[in-house]
């Protein structure tokens, strides 16, 4: 997925299949929580990672783990890496959140988003059928974003009611847009 622009890999993943961010290209930051890193190298030539721009995406890492990632295959591709701390509060403090509300909704759903690292979000909306119905926020980098969709296509039309989905990145949410 191109549009992909932060990956967070949780503690308790412990393999990532061949090509999972295949021609992710658009990758600024890649937060890895896991502290021993997860084995890559059975991925045909490190294929994970392949067309990822390694030299600007920033790997964020364990506290403590530099030496590890440093040594591990493709992990050590990334030019960037930085150690953070991990704990509860630091992880929930610098993850991108994407908050919807009401939600089921008649008129209009907000839609609010927690950017503390302020990286690039863009927030669309699709149907069930996977196609896009409106861009609210492309490439937007503000620390709190504050959006509604009134239920409208690109066109302001207004969109037959059912399920929709709220994707900002890699995150997404699923909304029920109802009957008036």
């Amino acid at each position: 997925d191109t549009s992909l622009t932060t990956l967070t890999i949780p503690q308790s993943v412990s393999s990532i299949g061949p090509s999972a961010f295949y021609d992710c290209r658009n990758l600024e930051s890649i937060y890895s929580y896991p502290v021993q890193p997860v084995d890559i190298s059975n991925t045909d030539g490190g294929g994970v990672f392949f067309n990822v721009d390694t030299t600007s995406c920033t790997l964020y890492i364990p506290a403590g783990t530099k030496e590890l990632y440093d040594r591990a295959f493709g992990w050590k591709d990334f030019k960037n890496r930085e150690e953070i701390t991990v704990g509860v509060n630091e992880i929930s403090q610098s993850i991108t959140r994407l908050d919807c509300y009401p939600n089921p909704f008649v008129q209009a759903i907000f839609i609010e988003i927690q950017n503390p690292r302020q990286v690039k979000i863009t927030v669309d909306i699709y149907n069930m059928a996977g196609q896009m119905v409106k861009n609210l926020v492309l490439g937007n980098r503000n620390e709190r974003l504050h959006l509604m969709w009134n239920g409208t296509n690109e066109r302001n039309e207004k969109v037959p009611p059912g399920v929709y989905i709220c994707r900002m990145n890699g995150q997404s949410k699923q909304l029920m847009l109802m009957k008036p």
